[in-house]
């Protein structure tokens, strides 16, 4: 079992290292990974941004894929958007969630990550995602919404990971990301924090 006490406000921790981004030379695509775990030892590696080539249905060319209905065990998705136009999601996406990028640099894109742990019946789940430095490189602010919680609502350029404590299964989080696609003129690498024992 991996055990997080606190949050990790601002610390970049040597860890995994995936590589994100486009091809070399294109421009406008932003990844962003988060990682997903419960302590029984169950995880999802999800991705998300922007791609001049993207859509708001499913767009399978960048990976998209609809998943079958909510298995009973841990399970991790990309749901569709409150409010968006002619939602196309269906039972939801399998690890990638690709949107359009953003005419205006205020824009906010909202993606929403669907969270079940099925018949597992965790007591935490741990969120983690890059750190501040390649955050501010492919949005202006980023913030995760928790909405079983009070509503919180938690910077993610201030930290690394967000621990959930007995989770009221199945949860749909938001990400809401502000600012897009900047000019990437090589590949890049994201630094995932990695918790002990792994």
């Amino acid at each position: 079992m991996r055990i997080i006490s606190s949050l990790i406000p601002g610390v970049s921790l040597a860890g995994l290292l995936t590589m994100t981004g486009p091809a070399s030379g294109q421009t406008g695509e932003v990844r962003i990974q988060i990682r997903v775990e419960n302590d029984n030892g169950s995880s999802a590696l999800m991705s998300f941004g922007n791609n001049p080539r993207a859509t708001y249905g499913i767009d399978q060319d960048l990976g998209e894929l609809e998943g079958p209905p909510l298995s009973p065990a841990f399970d991790v998705r990309w749901a569709n958007s409150p409010g968006r136009l002619n939602p196309s999601y269906g039972m939801g996406l399998l690890y990638n969630d690709y949107l359009p990028c953003p005419v205006n640099p205020a824009r906010e894109d909202t993606f929403v990550l669907l969270v079940s742990d099925g018949m597992e019946s965790s007591k935490k789940w741990i969120l983690s995602w890059p750190d501040r430095e390649y955050l501010e490189s492919v949005a202006d602010s980023m913030f995760l919404f928790d909405p079983c919680h009070r509503e919180k609502l938690v910077n993610m350029f201030h930290q690394t990971s967000y621990v959930i404590l007995n989770p009221e299964s199945p949860v749909r989080f938001r990400i809401y990301k502000y600012g897009g696609c900047p000019l990437i003129v090589a590949d890049r690498f994201t630094r995932m924090p990695a918790h002990p024992g792994h």
